[in-house]
């Protein structure tokens, strides 16, 4: 589906969180993963608190 190269950008829903504005008020900066893999494992590490 996704090529080399290619952006993907996730959105969440609900809580005012459709509005990037938003989002970067409570956030740090974006993270850029390497690949489907790295955002797997940074869900897991976050799952279990690390």
């Amino acid at each position: 589906f996704f090529q080399d190269g290619d952006t993907v950008v996730c959105t969440l829903t609900g809580h005012g969180l459709k509005d990037p504005d938003t989002v970067f008020k409570v956030t740090g900066k974006p993270r850029k993963m390497k690949d489907a893999q790295a955002v797997d494992e940074l869900i897991q590490r976050t799952l279990k608190g690390q």
